[in-house]
């Protein structure tokens, strides 16, 4: 692990996959049940304060370049103090990789196979995230960047092929219930995805070039926050905020509706193997930091 680097480039796609990772079909509806048809607008403050967030984590790593996080905990805290942080920050990577884990089991019985017991598939993807951690973080990086310019691509195509279904109206009247139910959605999301970032904190001691790895944070962060942004906007429009709000996995429903000259249609199958992509990706990323603390414990 400790001889492995990644380029900048292939650590702000990382970020980026990992920004959309399980957030792309989840924090639709959980803004929408809150802030109704104001969820863009929750939406742009959360942005706002992931990107505070993410400013911190890459002051952080300039302060202490070539080091990970659980290393500068004990120069800041102390051993003890600094020991008992690695062992909390362990145990939540382990139990966050197992909750995405039982995201994917949960959305594949839902929808694609409804007989199939969910302990089945979850053992399936536990067997491709133990793969992509064995192989290391160099060929998860190139993935990556083989896939990305491909779902840039889909992503596109779904824009435009929804935007005749918009219905301005469905975002209409601003601020109906006030600003409260804006903050009371905003506060929940910020942890999904931006706090989650401080994950990355363990990987950027692998980026060929330090000071650009935290330019290459953000701009991931950014680039995955634009994302996610217009699939909240989309759902408002096209679905409205009531379906929305009642939609478990609210993009999904969105890529559902996409309808060319009644040829080209039903094409939700790509949307999840998109999602499958990012959540494996996700998944497998938080799994690294869980292990080099295991490393940096042993040794």
């Amino acid at each position: 692990m400790e001889k492995e680097k990644i380029t900048p480039t292939q650590f702000s796609l990382l970020v980026n996959m990992f920004t959309v990772g399980d957030s792309i079909l989840i924090v639709p509806s959980g803004l929408a049940a809150e802030a109704g048809q104001d969820a863009w607008l929750a939406a742009l403050l959360t942005i706002g304060i992931g990107l505070l967030l993410v400013r911190l984590y890459a002051s952080l790593a300039g302060r202490f370049p070539g080091k990970s996080l659980v290393q500068y905990t004990e120069l800041i805290l102390g051993k003890w103090a600094g020991k008992v942080i690695s062992l909390w920050f362990f145990t939540f990577c382990l139990l966050f990789s197992s909750f995405l884990i039982r995201d994917i089991g949960e959305f594949v019985v839902t929808h694609n196979l409804p007989n199939t017991p969910v302990e089945v598939v979850n053992i399936i993807f536990l067997c491709l995230m133990i793969m992509g951690v064995r192989g290391g973080m160099e060929p998860l990086a190139r993935t990556v960047q083989i896939f990305f310019p491909l779902l840039f691509l889909f992503f596109v195509f779904s824009v435009l092929t929804l935007t005749p279904q918009i219905e301005p109206e469905h975002i209409l009247p601003v601020f109906e219930a006030g600003m409260k139910p804006v903050i009371r959605a905003v506060i929940p999301f910020v942890g999904i995805p931006y706090l989650e970032l401080v994950l990355f904190l363990m990987i950027i001691p692998y980026v060929s070039d330090t000071e650009k790895a935290k330019s290459s944070l953000v701009k991931g962060m950014l680039v995955g926050s634009s994302t996610l942004f217009t699939v909240i906007v989309l759902s408002i429009l096209v679905l409205g905020p009531e379906l929305t709000a009642r939609e478990t996995y609210p993009s999904y429903a969105l890529v559902k509706k996409i309808n060319v000259g009644h040829f080209l249609q039903r094409i939700e199958a790509i949307m999840a193997a998109v999602w499958f992509l990012t959540i494996y990706i996700k998944a497998t990323v938080t799994f690294f930091p869980a292990l080099r603390c295991s490393v940096r414990r042993s040794s």
